[in-house]
């Protein structure tokens, strides 16, 4: 089951409305940084047009071994990164803060349920956007996209 949680967002098209729904739940829409992408296998192709977008909007994207392997293979660009909480690994980077998004791809049958319970922990604690839904990173992504193609009137 998904839910949209309890924020309206109101405007004369879809993406202007959804933009001001992730507003009104206290996301910050980020227009560039570094993202953490870790993805089950069960997800792995559904998630190369999200690694995509956000490769050619410019963030930094840092993914888990297996996630890293599997993108590379797909000609997308990544740095890899460990799981657990040592020096250099996922956990430590996100409680340094820095991190725009966490794109979180879990199925329900994960054996380590740990490791991304850590992580999303570390997540809320730095106030980091941590995505487990992949229709959501879609959805922001959309809204990320709309926001690098308008122009401000100075």
């Amino acid at each position: 089951m998904k839910s949209t949680g309890e924020a309206i967002g109101i405007g004369t098209n879809f993406k202007e409305a959804l933009r001001k729904s992730f507003l009104a739940s206290g996301i910050d829409i980020p227009e560039y940084g570094d993202v953490i992408l870790t993805i089950s296998d069960k997800y792995k192709e559904e998630s190369i047009d999200i690694a995509k977008n956000l490769y050619e909007l410019g963030f930094n994207i840092f993914a888990t071994h297996g996630t890293a392997n599997f993108l590379e293979k797909k000609n997308i660009h990544c740095t890899t990164i460990d799981k657990g909480t040592g020096p250099g690994s996922l956990i430590e980077m996100v409680k340094r803060g820095g991190v725009s998004i966490i794109v979180n791809g879990i199925s329900g049958s994960e054996s380590n349920i740990s490791d991304g319970h850590l992580m999303r922990r570390a997540a809320i604690d730095s106030q980091t956007i941590c995505l487990t839904s992949l229709d959501t990173a879609r959805s922001l992504i959309s809204v990320i996209k709309e926001s690098a193609q308008q122009v401000v009137s100075l």
